[in-house]
């Protein structure tokens, strides 16, 4: 009698600890690391079908990363070099920021 009551209990134990309660979910998203926000510039650049290029800054801001990304060298080219400049927040989203070129 005293096995069968320790076996109800150990199996009431074990049903409570899987409940199946949905927990909503967070409504921040996670900051996003300089590699991940590196990684999504880089491929925002290569879909946009820009030269190689390579991170020469990274500024980190309040909503994410503002990047730094300048061409290498090719004289035949114009320009011989290309800057981009690319603020990625910590949700994904990618903003391309560039000046008029006064000629």
């Amino acid at each position: 009698m005293r096995v069968s009551i320790c076996a109800l209990a150990g199996a009431m134990l074990v049903g409570a600890g899987c409940s199946s309660e949905n927990f909503p979910a967070s409504p921040v998203p996670a900051h996003l690391t300089d590699r991940e926000a590196a990684s999504l510039g880089g491929r925002y650049l290569i879909e946009r079908g820009t030269p190689p290029t390579r991170v020469t800054a990274i500024e980190p801001t309040d909503k994410g990363y503002l990047f730094h990304y300048q061409s290498y060298f090719d004289a035949p080219s114009g320009p011989p070099k290309q800057v981009r400049l690319l603020n990625i927040n910590n949700d994904g989203t990618i903003r391309e920021i560039w000046f008029p070129h006064e000629e």
